[in-house]
């Protein structure tokens, strides 16, 4: 594969994350730290919770939108609940207990001295669940979410209903070459500015 076609395929990957999951302001989803109702005229009265969780030393921040199923968000790598889902949440709320979280060092949530992984991400996910009293889940993960979604499968199958992959792979060679060459010296200042911003 050449170098022009893997970041062409990079780079409509990453157009095509950016048109899906605009970055959305806290304001617009009404953050607070307790459980609340909200209603407007004409529109049914939706439940939303947010907070953080002590999870296997660090300081999660999830959030709860709507009723019914339980649905879990796991976001993309850099990445935050509104720069992934910020444009679906709201519909996906009408119909579904949304659970969505950030990882480690990534949005709201704190850090640990340790690297971070699928495994732990998968590990922090289901103890936050565990805290939240959800027996099972379907689950949709987005690109490293997707990764971390297949791992929480893996590791514990009992917290998971329905598997939903987007934009993940389950190989190395999922992805070109030069996209893992690229990752070698990536730094902070290489990150999209949406993404930036939501950090």
């Amino acid at each position: 594969m050449t170098f022009i076609r893997s970041l062409t395929l990079l780079t409509a990957a990453a157009l095509l994350t950016f048109s899906c999951n605009q970055v959305v302001n806290q304001s617009d989803h009404n953050i607070q730290n307790k459980d609340s109702m909200q209603s407007s005229p004409g529109k049914q009265s939706a439940f939303f919770k947010s907070g953080y969780a002590d999870v296997n030393g660090i300081k999660m921040y999830y959030e709860i939108h709507g009723t019914g199923n339980a649905l879990v968000l796991i976001h993309g790598g850099g990445s935050t609940i509104e720069s992934t889902f910020g444009k679906i949440l709201p519909v996906l709320a009408k119909t579904h207990k949304v659970i969505a979280m950030e990882l480690q060092a990534h949005g709201r949530t704190g850090d640990r001295n340790a690297p971070e992984s699928f495994t732990q991400d998968a590990n922090d996910v289901f103890e936050l669940l565990q805290q939240l009293h959800i027996d099972s889940a379907d689950i949709l993960g987005f690109s490293n979410g997707g990764q971390t979604a297949m791992q929480l499968a893996i590791s514990h199958p009992e917290k998971v209903n329905r598997l939903i992959i987007a934009s993940a792979f389950y190989k190395r060679d999922g992805v070109p070459e030069q996209f893992w060459k690229g990752m070698d010296h990536a730094t902070f200042n290489d990150m999209p500015q949406p993404l930036k911003d939501a950090f």
